[in-house]
């Protein structure tokens, strides 16, 4: 009897072990068009090279656009990214490894350093007051004074940007420090060490600003580059290690229990900073951990959460600042001042192959006890090219009586089908499977041409591909020359799965020769459980 499993969800990192999921570089989505399967895991994005800014090491720390420009920051100094090969420095500010606050209103861009506000205006880039963060509304740059409850506005539009001592405003409905400042909705935000409150503009004489009635809010801010807006609403990460979403003037925690308790596991989280951007019509707000070396995603549209990693090693995503511009969504890099287009066209990031993870929760029978899977069926789409077609095809793992397993893929010979020169390639890498838990990694090779005059193809059907003349494996493989398809269930040496080129030739796995083929062979072991 065929029984579906569920092995589609977001990252869930319990305190139970028999509670977990894992989901790394996989968005998961939910499809109520009457689809095969009303649950899909789709790729994150990846990047390229767009530009790289001047000389300087360190990291971006921050862009924005403004007028359809972009700008960016990259150690000291200040830049005007035309396109890729017009990069414009337009002033300098102190160099730090903090992120910087940007705001702007038209024609003056102003960026905050976390000490001094900037101000970039008819051609010079010129401190004009202290400041933690800055924002804008209403005609007024708005920023939050360090170590304080005060808040101060600069001088009306049109008679240069200036502050006056005198001029400013305090949250006062509780005596902690405010760390940022953010206007959303013509509502100034200000986000304390322990309560946020929220402002209108009242007009009245001297400081513009007023408390909202209903806008003082018993819950803080843990990081103060946490927040940021998308979906009419603002996120942030409250003093409590939650992630937080404003209904209204109501911190609505969307962070599970797992993630809050993964958050404080790494025992440092202040230097959080936040991100969101849409894509495939989703929105999604990242929160990275530069100490803590996490990034995890929310989901706006499903409420499920990932992480996010960069390129084939587990940790942090790169992202150091993100703005969307040119109809482009860019990227600042965490140790480097590159800048990387974000899209889904992209299978790499920069080049480098992306591991995906996909561990499910564990499925049980209903009364608890085991479920042994004599048999295991996935769908996926693992053949997609350039120029390359796509097939589909179903993934059938068995299990013998005689505790040997066997890989037999699809009832017929599936078709070779020759790779063009460049190629990416998204695929499965492995498939780990016991009796509780099924485990499934992607990764995302390039294949090039030809190597020593031996053409390399694909098949649309494998399990693992792996290229061992462009990648670094510890399974067994067979000449450099050679598509291997490998599959590594626990405990298991020597399972494999591979082929040769047309005509034929003879391969060996530890002296044990293999007969000569032109398409498929299937090959056993034991399972070793």
């Amino acid at each position: 009897m065929r029984i579906p499993v569920d092995i589609i969800g977001g990252h869930y990192s319990g305190r139970s072990v028999g509670n977990r999921q894992e989901c790394v570089n996989m968005i998961p989505c939910f499809d109520d068009t009457g689809a095969k399967s009303p649950k899909s895991l789709i790729t994150t994005p990846g990047t390229a090279l767009f530009a790289e800014l001047g000389n300087t090491s360190g990291r971006v720390r921050g862009l924005h656009e403004m007028a359809g420009s972009l700008y960016a920051v990259h150690g000291p100094n200040v830049y005007k990214v035309l396109s890729h090969d017009n990069i414009i420095a337009i002033g300098q500010i102190p160099d730090k490894i903090n992120p910087v606050t940007m705001a702007d209103n038209g024609s003056v861009l102003a960026v905050c350093d976390g000490d001094l506000l900037y101000v970039y205006e008819n051609g010079v880039m010129k401190p004009v007051t202290d400041a933690s963060s800055v924002t804008y509304q209403d005609q007024v740059f708005i920023v939050s004074m360090p170590g304080s409850g005060e808040i101060r506005h600069s001088s009306l539009i049109g008679t240069g940007v200036t502050f006056d001592p005198l001029t400013f405003g305090n949250a006062e409905g509780d005596p902690d420090n405010v760390v940022r400042v953010l206007s959303d909705h013509r509502e100034l935000w200000a986000f304390g060490t322990k309560t946020c409150e929220v402002f209108y503009n009242s007009g009245d004489a001297g400081f513009l600003f007023t408390r909202l009635p209903g806008g003082f809010i018993e819950c803080g801010c843990g990081a103060k580059f946490s927040p940021a807006k998308a979906d009419n609403t603002i996120f942030w990460l409250d003093d409590k290690a939650m992630v937080r979403r404003a209904d209204g003037y109501n911190p609505v925690i969307i962070s599970k229990d797992s993630i809050t308790a993964q958050i404080k596991k790494l025992g440092f989280w202040s230097d959080a900073e936040g991100y969101t951007f849409h894509m495939i019509g989703h929105t999604f707000y990242v929160l990275t951990f530069p100490y803590g070396n996490l990034t995890l995603v929310y989901d706006v549209s499903s409420g499920q959460w990932f992480k996010w990693s960069s390129g084939h090693v587990e940790g942090r995503h790169a992202i150091s600042g993100y703005a969307f511009c040119y109809q482009r969504d860019f990227i600042g890099d965490s140790k480097s001042g590159k800048l990387f287009e974000l899209s889904m066209d992209y299978k790499t990031d920069n080049g480098e192959m992306i591991k995906r993870i996909r561990t499910s929760q564990p499925v049980n029978k209903p009364q608890g006890n085991k479920l042994v899977y004599h048999s295991f069926e996935l769908s996926c789409e693992v053949g997609e090219g350039i120029n390359a077609p796509t097939f589909k095809t179903d993934l059938v793992i068995c299990k013998g009586g005689s505790g040997d397993i066997q890989v037999p893929i699809l009832s017929d010979d599936p078709p070779i089908v020759p790779i063009d020169p460049i190629t990416l390639i998204p695929h499965i890498v492995s498939v780990t499977m016991d009796c509780l838990t099924l485990t499934i990694v992607f990764d995302c090779a390039i294949t090039i041409g030809s190597q020593s005059g031996v053409i390399l193809y694909e098949t649309y059907g494998g399990i693992n591909v792996m290229m061992s003349t462009l990648s670094v494996s510890s399974e067994k493989v067979l000449t450099a020359n050679f598509l291997d398809f490998v599959v590594h269930p626990p405990s298991i040496s020597d399972y494999l799965l591979s082929y040769t080129q047309p005509g034929g030739g003879i391969a060996s796995v530890d002296g044990v020769e293999l007969a000569s083929f032109s398409n498929l062979l299937v090959a056993n072991t034991c399972w070793g459980v």
